[in-house]
């Protein structure tokens, strides 16, 4: 959703699947939801900023959950 021409209102989801042939008590999956800001490459701050909760799941149960965060700006003078 863009809140204006140089700045997006941004959600996602993702997936991710941890295979080790060797180690498969290691193997798991995990998902992440996000959300936060994207800016225009002509904005006084370029970047963006999310921030979300994971959650891990090991395929031998057990289970890790945290918050997330993902901030790569840049002042523009």
């Amino acid at each position: 959703m863009a809140l204006s021409l140089k700045k997006q209102l941004v959600g996602g989801d993702g997936q991710e699947w941890y295979r080790f042939p060797r180690l498969t008590e290691r193997d798991g999956d995990s998902t992440l939801a996000h959300g936060g800001f994207r800016t225009d490459q002509t904005a006084l701050i370029d970047g963006q900023a999310f921030v979300g909760y994971r959650w891990f799941r090991l395929d031998t149960g057990g289970r890790r959950s945290g918050a997330y965060a993902d901030v790569d700006a840049a002042w523009k003078a």
